[in-house]
């Protein structure tokens, strides 16, 4: 109840405070409006991925773009489904929270409090909580996946690259849409949008996405559905133009969900020379993997909202842009520790918080220079809980009595601020320099509390014996620069490299008392190529990258508990490659992949699932969500049917082996696979338009992250799976 209050407070408040604005205005279901050509095609997009409007083949960095377009043909709803199509890019989920991996870089843990080393951007804002970043994905213009340390202008965390989510804006005339797709699983979603004029200097928004999908599974002890969702999600924009030099932009967003997705299927035996608890206890698995065979109820219960405004003001020699931020979120994930019928245990993982941010820069143009100065300000609070409680005590004193367990919650808070500025210089004919700059200092805090309690019988109505405790805070800073080269012979060539370092901040546990972990550091050499040939009917964008990487932090399981350390140091290096190919009017073939070497160069450390082995070098073993082989290709065909338009479109995507854990188990990892998708696509031009879709046609299933578990339940590996086949038909109407 009190986030529906929160939602009403934001919207009312959103007509007082300046919001977000794009570069490129667009409608989603527009595609002639959309910042790119009508059909949509990745070479002429337009992207902000240096912080103003350039064409994708003019930007000299490893970026890729989506436009609106593409994403509804393509029916991807949400990274998870974007992600197999880009180079490089490796998605999983662990207890509701998104792990977004660029170039073997990303969000390894499952502790509350902790950040990726992806920046995820949505209209310009930096979304610190993984797991804020599901209910995102909606009325979308474009999306940009930059690869690479973006430090100079992105900032916090954008050590491993940026995701940059561009909803659509308001328009000066009145349009919209309203789709329908119904599917297996009891799918039924229903999305829509109505924009249009206030008067002659303001125009509005409002956007709502409603999905409601059985489960994957059920927990065929309860009955309950597992794997499903239930979710809403609201957004509204309001854009003043009161003369050619101002524009303001009021942006509210809201998302809840509540259904039992997100749980922990069990996969095996972490250790083996220790039974699962769950297995002494003479529990069964289910017969299909999907089931769960769990005790307690499961579930997951989210409620996120945000507030945005941005002024920009053209001020004749610079554009200055102002984007400030307030976000709030809840959320909590109930689920069974064993996934069996056996009293093994019940973990708790929930995260509450909010955050504010400030960003402002000045960028211009002087002659053969362009040029950007700016500062940010970044405030957030967090209270993170686990609880492995209550939980079978391994006291065989005890007999397996149900104990009070492991139980953590505490604040942790980061002040962090940053000032930064690029100047790009022609010094010569298609020939240009670029040099950047971020100072970036923060401040962390926490102020936490722990309890390890294993021989007090459980009761409810007594709290825990917390003997831990921890209030202390401490600083980070770090400088990093970006230099980088551009030779552009003609406007169909483009070659770049480029230097740059990244920075991760240091952090606290939330799970246990212990020093602060130390901030990570990258340095980056990498250069590229984009070309267009044949007359624009082909597209190649080329790129090779080599990162040295120090004070890496890992998640491991240390006895009970899982808790972040630094790695030494590990390299990585790799080559991607995007291709776009039009033989004749209407017919496409594209496709991407890429090459990845990540290893760990000094790296020893206690494997949590197998303690007994004692300290064990990993020096060698490839980084966890960084598979070695990638790649994808398409086939989609647009045949004009008088004025109408079938479109067909077949997509291909492997993955090599992904480890989810730095010891390199395969028990731990997903295998190589491979999964097809097939789309069907109708247009009217009275704005009428039908597809139908199914995707992972060979329903495949496969694990999308798993972990070994603590050592009071028998080392048990958990893990979640990826979507099964779905397929279904979406009708919509644009006008």
């Amino acid at each position: 109840m009190k986030y529906h209050l929160k939602l009403a407070l934001l919207v009312s408040a959103a007509y007082g405070v300046p919001a977000n604005a794009q570069e490129v205005p667009a409608s989603p279901e527009a595609p002639v409006r959309a910042a790119a050509a009508p059909d949509d095609a990745a070479s002429d997009i337009i992207v902000t991925a240096q912080k103003r409007a350039t064409s994708l083949q003019q930007t000299p960095l490893a970026v890729s773009a989506v436009g609106g377009q593409e994403l509804r043909t393509r029916q991807i709803r949400d990274i998870e489904d974007l992600a197999p199509s880009l180079p490089n890019v490796n998605f999983g989920k662990n207890v509701g929270i998104a792990r977004i991996a660029i170039r073997g870089l990303g969000f390894d843990s499952t502790l509350a409090g902790q950040e990726g080393r992806v920046a995820y951007h949505l209209d310009g804002v930096y979304v610190s909580r993984p797991a804020a970043t599901l209910g995102t994905f909606f009325d979308i213009d474009r999306v940009e996946v930059v690869r690479g340390p973006q430090g100079t202008l992105y900032g916090r965390n954008a050590t491993a690259g940026a995701v940059n989510v561009v909803t659509a804006d308001p328009e000066s005339q009145f349009g919209g849409y309203a789709r329908f797709t119904i599917g297996n699983y009891s799918t039924f979603i229903e999305e829509g949008a109505l924009t249009g004029p206030v008067n002659d200097a303001i125009s509005a928004r409002v956007a709502v996405i409603k999905t409601d999908r059985g489960g994957f599974g059920k927990n065929v002890v309860t009955g309950q559905e597992v794997d499903n969702e239930h979710s809403l999600a609201l957004r509204a924009k309001l854009k003043i133009e009161p003369n050619a030099s101002t524009k303001l932009t009021l942006e509210a967003d809201y998302y809840d969900r509540d259904d039992g997705a997100f749980v922990y299927h069990f996969l095996g035996a972490g250790n083996p020379l220790v039974a699962p608890m769950a297995t002494v206890l003479g529990a069964t698995k289910p017969a299909n993997p999907r089931d769960t065979n769990a005790n307690v109820p499961q579930g997951d219960v989210r409620s996120f909202a945000g507030l945005t405004g941005t002024a920009e003001f053209d001020l004749g020699f610079a554009k200055l842009t102002s984007i400030t931020a307030y976000r709030d979120g809840f959320y909590r994930v109930t689920i069974d520790g064993d996934d069996t019928n056996s009293a093994v245990g019940q973990t708790l993982s929930a995260e509450r918080g909010h955050q504010i941010s400030e960003e402002l820069r000045l960028a211009g143009s002087l002659g053969y220079l362009n040029w950007i100065v700016g500062g940010y300000y970044f405030y957030e609070r967090i209270f993170g809980e686990t609880r492995l409680s209550p939980v079978r005590s391994p006291v065989p004193a005890l007999r397996g009595a149900q104990v009070f367990g492991l139980n953590f919650d505490g604040h942790m808070r980061t002040d962090a601020y940053a000032t930064f500025g690029q100047l790009d210089y022609e010094i010569l004919p298609h020939l240009t320099l670029s040099a950047g700059v971020r100072y970036s200092h923060e401040k962390k805090g926490i102020d936490q509390r722990t309890a390890t309690e294993f021989v007090r019988v459980y009761d409810p109505g007594q709290q825990p014996n917390y003997t831990g405790f921890q209030d202390e805070a401490t600083t980070f800073s770090d400088t990093t620069p970006r230099f980088g080269i551009e030779y552009k012979p003609n406007n169909n060539l483009l070659f770049y490299a480029t230097y740059a370092k990244g920075f991760k901040s240091g952090t606290y546990n939330l799970t246990s008392v212990a020093p602060p972990v130390q901030p990570e550091q990258l340095t980056d050499y990498e250069a590229g190529i984009k070309m267009q040939l044949l007359d624009r009917h082909l597209t190649v964008n080329l790129a090779a990258f080599k990162y040295d990487y120090t004070n890496l932090q890992v998640t491991v399981i240390r006895g009970t508990v899982a808790v972040l350390e630094n790695a030494a140091t590990a390299r990585l290096k790799g080559l991607e490659g995007e291709i776009v190919a039009k033989p004749f009017d209407n017919f496409e073939i594209s496709g991407s992949g890429a090459y990845l070497s990540s290893r760990f160069t000094r790296y020893a450390t206690i494997d949590g699932g197998r303690p007994e082995l004692g300290v064990l070098n990993l020096t060698g073993n490839q980084l966890p969500q960084a598979p070695r082989w990638t790649g994808n290709a398409a086939i989609q065909y647009r045949i004009p049917i008088g004025s109408d338009r079938l479109t067909l479109r077949g997509e291909l995507t492997y993955s090599g082996r992904v480890y989810f854990s730095a010891v390199n188990r395969p028990e731990i990892s997903q295998r190589a696979n491979s999964k097809t998708n097939a789309i069907i696509r109708y247009e009217l031009a009275n704005g009428l338009n039908a597809s139908a879709f199914i995707r992972n046609i060979g329903n495949r299933r496969t694990v999308s992250s798993s972990q070994v578990s603590s050592s009071f339940a028998g080392y048990p590996i958990m893990g979640t799976y990826d979507p099964p086949r779905t397929y279904g038909l979406t009708l919509g109407y644009n006008f």
